[in-house]
């Protein structure tokens, strides 16, 4: 039986006095007040019992888990938790653990480190009742040190109905404290690792840590242009389209017209109501005392005002007008169309929008909102040059208005070169128009004419790959089509193209250096031949498939294989330290810079998914597929570099280096975690382990320098 664990099948009031209790003089924290507080140093409150409880009633349906380890965890979550190297003035939560934990336990510095990450979070994250019982349910999810659920249950309904004052006491130190406490810290050096901010955040609003999956719903037509954009991003033909709409919405931004509107209805007195906010409670119901008038509230028989809403203003109006004319035939009216769209559906919400089509002099409606309007749109061809005409008629129906609507062109961006266009444009004086343009070429400009003056505000590029692709009805530019590969004319002047292509088509006998090769057991072999191809051969009883044809050349510094199926190979390169990734599941390599000009011997580790590269000054981990330095740290004053990533200290004690959380920790390997007599030789690193291993053997064989040692592994983990 685990200290601090109940036995199973004892009586409710045994297992809750077990599981509560404190060990006094070797804990940092105590039952206070009869066990209604949890008290730190000093008396400094951690938790009150009344909120221990819905968190406990949170984790007991899957089992609780160890009492020290929750209380040290809400003990985090409190503002008053301090980690400093040196003692403040006032002992705070955080440097009593430390006074506490610090020397005895290896375990402490990995688990004062996740502490002090969930201490940094946000406030709202970790100083209420929901978010600390996420922040439980997260660290202690994966732990098989819980309670089993019938006893956990058991404990809880003892805990609200039937316990006693006698259940929280505090035990006198004994000899199996360390035990308890190390298992404590074991529980939650395995669970804070998990621990992230965004799953903290997703537990908290949505109740689930993965997101939900996708349920289909069959949706009405769509009432808005937006609505219309969100159906058609699928659609086999007008996937494209949509594509490119979604491009300009985030680009293209007309500005507002300057307001002040009134949304707060202050108009009269329109009736007397018995519910209302305080500021609209009558005068006369102040008569009434204290007592009485807070009845009166609670009651809903206190008087209010209601005020009569002022009668609403007209929204504001925008016209906009799709030009159709010769000039945009082809690509440039799917662009034309694709702005269109962005305008609509970025104005629809703001503005009494209406779009237009000029034939000639007149206007004809067109239907953003249905895919039939639409296609239709897209089909009608107009043979006029200009959109000039309809815009005088426009303004002419618009004389009588004192509120002009603002009018938005679509139109070609050859249009603003043409002098027939600038005599229609000041012939309508319109008082706010705006010109959209689209070319050939993807790009789309906006401009303002306000007085006869024309102002550029914007532009916008898009890929001339996508509006082709959008012509052709692809929801995206199509692939290019690879094309046929070309020999190596400077060593291959006489040999077959198919030796020059990248992934050879053929399983081939595999050639190569035994140095040179890098075995996975669960993704077989790979081998770097003297012509610098690469090939893996996953099984041994057939050929290897060539999945690089120039392996980049350099001196290959070591080479590190993970259960992934990864070969991460560092190497030097004209004095620069590279990264070659080697994908053995997808059949790719690719090469990655790490560090220019590397002038000192340099370590080099694989600690699960940083390299770590160590020089005698400092460590730094980079991760595949990042640019910079994930994490450095600078070796600390009394250890010393040894090999890989461990280091030894002044009386012959072996750390380690490995990243927690973006950040470089050196743990030690504990000597007294050793069956007496052992002494650590030398530590390594293993395919497939968590932690490094280490070689221990007999302190006095070791010693004395004798040749034959029975050594033994002892697992860091």
């Amino acid at each position: 039986m685990t200290e601090n664990r109940p036995p199973s099948g004892a009586s409710p009031g045994h297992m809750a006095r077990e599981y509560f209790c404190a060990s006094a003089g070797a804990s940092f924290w105590q039952w206070q007040d009869d066990g209604t507080v949890v008290t730190g140093p000093s008396g400094v409150t951690i938790v009150f019992l009344e909120e221990v409880i819905p968190i406990l009633a949170w984790l007991a349906p899957r089992g609780l888990p160890r009492f020290g380890s929750l209380i040290l965890l809400l003990a985090a979550c409190r503002s008053n938790w301090l980690v400093t190297d040196a003692p403040p003035a006032t002992p705070s939560l955080g440097t009593a653990a430390d006074h506490i934990y610090g020397a005895a336990f290896e375990e402490w510095e990995e688990v004062r480190a996740g502490l002090a990450f969930i201490h940094a979070m946000p406030s709202g994250l970790r100083d209420n009742a929901k978010a600390q019982a996420a922040i439980c349910e997260i660290v202690f999810a994966a732990s098989s040190d819980r309670l089993a659920a019938e006893d956990s249950l058991a404990i809880l309904t003892y805990l609200k109905r039937d316990r006693e004052k006698g259940i929280f006491a505090t035990a006198a130190e004994s000899p199996a404290w360390p035990q308890r406490a190390s298992a404590d810290l074991r529980q939650l050096a395995m669970g804070l690792y998990h621990a992230t901010e965004e799953k903290i955040s997703a537990l908290v609003s949505t109740g689930v840590v993965e997101p939900l999956p996708e349920v289909p719903v069959i949706l009405p037509p769509p009432s808005s242009v937006r609505d219309l954009i969100s159906d058609l991003r699928n659609d086999e033909k007008l996937g494209g389209l949509m594509a490119m709409v979604r491009s300009l919405l985030a680009s293209i931004n007309l500005p507002r017209r300057l307001a002040d509107p009134d949304n707060l209805p202050l108009g009269g007195v329109s009736d007397i109501s018995n519910r209302g906010t305080l500021d609209r409670l009558l005068l006369s119901e102040l008569a009434y005392d204290d007592d009485v008038l807070a009845t009166r509230i609670a009651l809903n028989e206190a008087l209010y005002l209601r005020r009569e809403a002022p009668p609403r203003d007209a929204s504001d109006q925008r016209v906009l007008i799709l030009d159709a004319g010769i000039r945009l035939w082809g690509q440039p009216r799917l662009l034309a169309c694709a702005a269109g769209l962005a305008v609509a559906a970025a104005s629809e919400a703001d503005f009494e929008l209406s779009c237009w089509r000029p034939v000639g002099d007149q206007l004809q409606p067109v239907d953003l909102v249905s895919k039939a309007g639409l296609r239709e749109h897209l089909g009608a061809l107009e043979s006029d040059p200009h959109p000039g005409l309809a815009l005088v008629p426009l303004a002419a129906q618009q004389t009588d208005l004192t509120d002009l609507p603002e009018v938005v062109l679509v139109t070609h961006a050859n249009v603003m070169r043409d002098p027939e266009f600038w005599v229609q444009v000041r012939e309508a004086a319109l008082p706010v128009l705006y010109i959209l343009t689209v070319d050939g070429f993807g790009t789309v400009d906006l401009h303002r004419v306000k007085a006869g003056n024309t102002k550029h505000i914007s532009t916008t590029v898009i890929d001339l790959e996508q509006v082709k692709a959008a012509a052709n009805g692809f929801m995206k530019a199509p692939t290019p089509v690879p094309q046929p590969p070309q020999p190596d004319h400077q060593r291959r002047t006489t040999l077959p193209v198919i030796l020059s292509m990248e992934q050879f088509p053929l399983l081939l006998r595999p050639r190569g250096k035994p140095h040179r090769a890098i075995f996975s057991p669960d993704h077989g072999l790979l081998i770097i031949g003297q012509d610098r191809a690469v090939q893996h051969q996953p099984d041994p009883q057939y050929g290897a498939a060539q999945i690089c044809r120039q392996f980049p050349k350099g001196q290959v510094l070591d080479r590190f294989a993970t259960p992934e199926g990864m070969v991460y190979i560092p190497l030097l390169l004209k004095g620069d330290l590279y990264l070659a990734t080697c994908d053995l599941v997808q059949g790719q390599c690719r090469n990655q810079k790490l560090i220019n000009e590397v002038n000192h011997p340099i370590h080099l580790a694989w600690a699960g998914r940083h390299l770590l590269v160590a020089n005698r000054s400092k460590i730094e981990a980079f991760k595949p597929g990042e640019d910079g330095v994930v994490a450095s740290l600078f070796r600390p004053a009394g250890l010393a570099l040894r090999k890989s990533r461990f280091y030894t200290d002044d009386d012959g004690l072996w750390h380690w280096a490995v990243v927690l959380q973006d950040k470089i920790v050196l743990q030690p390997f504990c000597e007294t975690s050793l069956p007496p007599g052992l002494v650590i030789i030398v530590p390594f690193d293993q395919y497939g382990a968590e932690g490094p291993l280490a070689l221990a053997a007999p302190r006095s064989e070791w010693d004395s320098g004798k040749a034959k040692i029975k050594a033994q592994i002892i697992d860091s983990t």
